[in-house]
């Protein structure tokens, strides 16, 4: 299954300057269960780089898309996941993952990830995780 993921607030803060706890072993477990992981950001192709390599994100990724990618104009335009074969996108943004039940796809809400508080759900990415591999069958994937 091919996983896309949001950046900011969903894996790190809003400044980039951490990791949201459990993002680095939510990757890993996902990668080592065979799924392909893409990031897909609002932010600039600039910004995203320099945070995922400074918090050694990077690697995780096989694909990616920046803001000049999909929404150079930065009006606030959906994530089309379908146009990278994406199946479930794991986002932050409620406009976003109400966007994927338009496209077809699944989605998955995190609350978002801001430095100076608690995290508003510790272990958030365990509940991800179970989501992720609830028996549906094929045509559920599609339907979220």
């Amino acid at each position: 299954m091919k996983i896309v993921l949001d950046m900011d607030n969903t894996l790190i803060d809003e400044f980039g300057q951490g990791r949201r706890p459990g993002a680095e072993a939510f990757l890993e477990r996902l990668a080592a269960d065979g799924h392909e992981l893409a990031l897909w950001t609002s932010s600039t192709k600039e910004r995203a780089l320099l945070i995922l390599r400074h918090l050694d994100l990077e690697r995780h990724f096989a694909e990616f898309r920046f803001r000049e990618d999909y929404d150079p104009d930065n009006r606030g335009l959906g994530k089309n996941i379908n146009e990278i074969g994406g199946h479930v996108l794991i986002d932050d943004d409620p406009k976003q993952i109400a966007h994927m039940k338009k496209i077809r796809r699944r989605g998955i809400l995190v609350p978002s990830y801001r430095t100076g508080g608690e995290e508003p759900e510790p272990g958030v990415f365990k509940r991800v995780y179970k989501e992720l591999n609830q028996k549906r069958g094929l045509l559920g994937l599609f339907r979220r």
